[in-house]
């Protein structure tokens, strides 16, 4: 995986543990290189700016049902309940966040994984962390 690579060290600097889990049978999604570079690039670099030292950020994808299902978890500050609803909207920036953001990243997310024809959904606890869990359409 090559976003192992790229964000093994920022996580080693900000000493956040990354983890990649691969999936234990193969699976195929076609799609751009560059269009899932940038939806994990989202979602990592915004777990990197909310997990703590010492935290943890974890990729992993698995087949199941005849899909992908890719997720992104970290152990950072987590997402208020009232705003899980907002924060696929475009510029829209969480209290967590405000002043470090434009409210485009997790937008831009959810615009790729729907032209790939799959679904995001997300889970958070307060303090405790949040998962992003995205499923794809595997192709033949």
């Amino acid at each position: 995986m090559e976003l192992d690579a790229v964000y093994r060290e920022e996580a080693a600097v900000r000493s956040v543990y990354f983890r990649a889990e691969l999936p234990e049978q193969d699976g195929l999604l076609m799609a751009q290189p560059e269009k899932l570079n940038m939806l994990f690039e989202n979602l990592i670099y915004n777990a990197l700016r909310v997990t703590p030292p010492e935290g943890s950020i974890t990729v992993a994808a698995r087949i199941e049902n005849g899909e992908v299902c890719m997720t992104v978890t970290d152990t950072g500050c987590g997402i208020p309940e009232e705003e899980l609803p907002l924060i696929f909207r475009r510029f829209y920036v969480g209290s967590n966040n405000r002043g470090k953001g434009t409210g485009l990243g997790l937008y831009i997310v959810q615009s790729i994984v729907t032209e790939l024809g799959g679904t995001i959904g997300v889970r958070s606890d307060m303090g405790e962390g949040t998962t992003f869990i995205m499923h794809f359409p595997q192709s033949i």
